[in-house]
This record gives C-alpha cells, structure tokens and sequence, in this order.
C-alpha cells in the first residue's frame, strides 16, 4: 500500500470495535470529512477533492469553503439534476435552468465530448428553506458534458474558477483511475 494512504488508512483499521461501531453509525458525508480533516493533519497535500454527486450535502460543501478552500484545495465534484438552487445573475435556478442559459456547446476537436459552463453561487440550503433566503457558500463554474453518440449530459461543479471545462473534466476523470487503485490495493469488492 502506498505508505500517505496507509498512514490514513490502517489506523482507520485499527480502531477498538466500540469505536468502529460509532463511525459506522454516522452519515458517510461526515466519516469523508473526517478522513479528510485526519490526511490534512497528518501532513497528506493534494489540490483537488473529487467526489460523486451524493457527497453534495450542505455540510459537505460547507467544509469545502469553510475549511477546504482556504487551504488552496479545490472541489471537482458530479452534481445530481434535482431540485437544488443556485444563485446565477440575481436568479435563483436548477441544474436544468442552468443548462439552457450556459449558451451553445462547443466540441472538442480531439474527443467530440461537448461541453459548455457558467458560473454560479452555491448556497446552503439548510439555513433555510427559501432560495432567496440561503446564505451564499461560495462560487463554481458549473461545467456540462455531452459524450459523442450519448443523448444526455453531465454535470460538474469546480471551486478553481481558473479551469476550463476541459482541464476540470480531465480532473474528474482521475476519480476512477484512484477507485480502481483502491480496489486493487485493499481487495475490497466495489459495486459502483
């Protein structure tokens, strides 16, 4: 095993039982940031945190401003179509409302992947239930991707306003290449 991530790891490992039974039972958004809080302490640096779209919770995305950011580590994360607001040119808009005012797609001239962004303000919604009412967290450019001969599209949010939309996908795909890492190194069965 790669010796940062055993340094992580194994201890994780080696708790008593009483103490793995308590980490069992809390939300899997609070152990991430745990085993985030514990790499950053223990001397781990990285630029990018890259997670699925379930991690997205208000608190996640409050550690990330609160406490990520700062540090010069940046968020590159897949994002649900739902009903979540963000803020964008004084409106309050969906994923979906932000897909048609992000303009046309632009292709890629190597991959054909279509993409297009804009950026917006993340709010928490968890200070309240109105929209108009949320504080702000931060800003992301909300990147859309079409792959070639795929009807539907993907969406990413990136804290490092600086990416293209290229460079941010590019980031993201580096998830699965670490996800596969981490099944070959442990022996874990993943089921994605």
């Amino acid at each position: 095993m790669h010796h940062a991530l055993e340094n992580i790891i194994v201890p994780i490992l080696k708790q008593p039982s009483e103490q793995r039974q308590r980490t069992a039972k809390q939300k899997k958004t609070r152990i991430a940031e745990s085993f985030i809080r514990r790499a950053i302490q223990r001397g781990f640096r990285f630029q990018y945190l890259l997670w699925d779209s379930w991690y997205n919770s208000s608190s996640s995305m409050r550690f990330v401003f609160g406490s990520l950011f700062s540090r010069g580590i940046h968020l590159v994360a897949m994002i649900k179509r739902d009903a979540q607001k963000y803020l964008c040119g004084g409106r309050y808009l969906t994923v979906s409302e932000l897909y048609r005012k992000a303009g046309k797609w632009q292709r890629n001239k190597i991959t054909g992947i279509m993409y297009k962004s804009i950026v917006v303000e993340v709010l928490d919604k968890q200070s309240s239930r109105k929209p108009e009412s949320q504080a702000v967290l931060g800003s992301v450019r909300m990147c859309f991707f079409r792959y070639p001969e795929h009807k539907k599209y993907k969406a990413l949010i990136c804290t490092n306003l600086s990416l293209s939309e290229m460079e941010i996908l590019g980031v993201y795909l580096h998830r699965w290449s670490i996800e596969v890492v981490f099944k070959h190194q442990s022996g874990w069965r993943y089921h994605h």
